[in-house]
């Protein structure tokens, strides 16, 4: 069983090598979507603020 795992193990590794270029890839795309994600977290806690000011403003008289 062990020695199972280790084979596993081995055979994953040059996958792991060959993944190489597409980790990159997938760096460069978590690079440019990370701030736009940032963003658009920050737009909606912004939108759901004004909302509630605006809802405050509303029920408040």
């Amino acid at each position: 069983m062990a020695t199972d795992g280790t084979h596993s193990h081995s055979t994953e590794s040059p996958t792991a090598s060959s993944e190489s270029p597409s980790r990159t890839e997938t760096s460069e795309l978590e690079a440019y979507v990370s701030p736009t994600a940032d963003f658009l977290l920050l737009f909606v806690f912004a939108v759901a603020l004004t909302a509630a000011v605006a809802g405050g403003v509303i029920f408040m008289p």
